[in-house]
């Protein structure tokens, strides 16, 4: 066979769905090939995980099919040699392997084959400390709404749902998939229910700026009694809307169109520049990592989108010496609440130091001077109250029990130690 993909049509499917299967997999019987579309139709049910492990493992078949490899032959050493000429970054190379190991596995229970090729195969480390996403400027964001037109229904669409993904934080996915009904009252304000990935669902107040947007154009559109209907909806070669949901690729398009109107470049911006630069404006304008955590679904995408470098590499951060410490946060420690608001880990000031043989500059001359490896990590150690006697296994009690007392007292002691040797 010629082609990379067979379409396949098993007899409990009808014949207008065709699912296209790799020739690897079609050549190894019909128990690969069942196991093959089970794997991707009842064993993951995000459609995005769905459609990007597809095209992984898609993309290694063929890659096995021009090496005349058929499915029983692949071996560890081809998927390394395999992944050693991937031409993606660390990053795709790590989620195409977790698509192999997943689909081998699932191949293994099937006893379609007997082990697993890809589990000893090891990628780069990755390690990500900041986001790479792009962020845009308070100015340039401002700029993009202002060169929106408001003449068009589409004009206007365009415009609420970039203030949509702005405001709210939302992906792409989520935008796109909102409802008529997902447009609330929640009491004196408006507000968007967003459902993300991994069955988030939290309601959102709206901003009054992108109230603004949604009513003017929910009154162009005319769809404000279609409860039911998609909220941004696609349009025809007339200009027209349809009841078609957007595609998340038009949007990508369209919005590089219309930041290069502003002279935005096309590579500083994407669906998620919008949800990165809200992040980061809510933020910088006083905004508490607890609510930008709670609306953007977690703390890890927080610290990845925002610019944590102006809230950390600032000379004003804390007038104090930097240390962590667990517990309350006390009051006016000068400290900033935006970042540092997480769970129970706060900011605050370490206590002076002694001059000791382990300083490394010198002794110290206030709160803000430099310190020692061994100071900072006695400072960050979890001390125990006064009122906790170690002897005693952990009770606490100001006077240890007779018990206690009576082993301490029957210990010989030492008042002259053995000299080294």
């Amino acid at each position: 066979m010629n082609s990379d993909l067979v379409p396949f049509h098993p007899s409990a499917i009808s014949p207008a769905e065709s699912i296209p299967l790799p020739v690897v997999i079609l050549d190894a019987g019909a128990a690969a090939g069942w196991r093959f579309l089970e794997f991707f139709t009842a064993n993951i049910p995000n459609d995005n995980t769905r459609a990007a492990y597809f095209r992984a493992v898609g993309r290694f078949f063929t890659w096995c099919q021009a090496r005349g490899l058929d499915l029983h032959a692949i071996t560890p050493v081809h998927v390394a040699a395999y992944f050693k000429t991937h031409p993606g970054s660390v990053a795709t190379k790590k989620q195409h392997l977790a698509a192999l190991r997943m689909l081998f596995d699932y191949l293994i229970v099937g006893q379609v084959m007997p082990t697993n090729p890809a589990h000893a195969v090891k990628t780069e480390r990755l390690v990500v400390r900041s986001g790479k996403t792009p962020v845009l400027t308070d100015g340039e964001v401002r700029a993009l709404f202002e060169s929106i037109p408001d003449q068009r229904v589409i004009d206007l669409r365009d415009r609420a749902l970039v203030g949509a993904m702005f405001y709210t934080f939302g992906r792409v996915g989520a935008v796109v998939g909102f409802k008529v009904k997902d447009y609330v009252s929640l009491g004196v304000r408006q507000g968007l229910r967003l459902h993300e990935k991994g069955g988030n669902w939290l309601e959102v107040p709206v901003h009054h700026q992108l109230e603004e947007f949604l009513e003017a154009y929910l009154d162009a559109a005319g769809i404000r009694h279609d409860r039911d209907g998609v909220l941004f909806r696609a349009a025809n070669p007339r200009r027209c809307l349809t009841e078609r949901p957007l595609d998340r690729s038009y949007v990508f398009r369209m919005i590089r169109r219309r930041a290069g109107k502003v002279g935005i470049p096309p590579d500083r911006v994407s669906c998620h520049t919008f949800r990165a630069t809200g992040i980061t404006n809510y933020l910088s304008h006083g905004g508490t990592l607890e609510i930008a955590q709670r609306i953007a679904g977690g703390a890890g995408n927080v610290v990845q989108h925002a610019e944590i470098s102006q809230f950390v590499d600032g000379p004003g951060l804390c007038p104090h010496g930097l240390g962590f410490r667990f517990g309350p946060r006390p009051p006016g420690d000068g400290c900033a609440d935006g970042f540092w608001g997480l769970g129970r880990i706060h900011l605050r000031p370490l206590r002076p130091l002694r001059h000791g043989r382990d300083s490394i500059a010198g002794p110290s001359t206030g709160p803000t001077s430099t310190m020692s490896a061994g100071a900072l990590r006695r400072s960050a150690r979890v001390r125990r109250p006064a009122s906790i006697d170690r002897s005693c296994a952990g009770r606490s009690t100001r006077r240890a029990p007779p018990q206690c007392r009576r082993k301490r007292e029957s210990r010989p002691s030492m008042s002259v130690r053995p000299a080294r040797r």
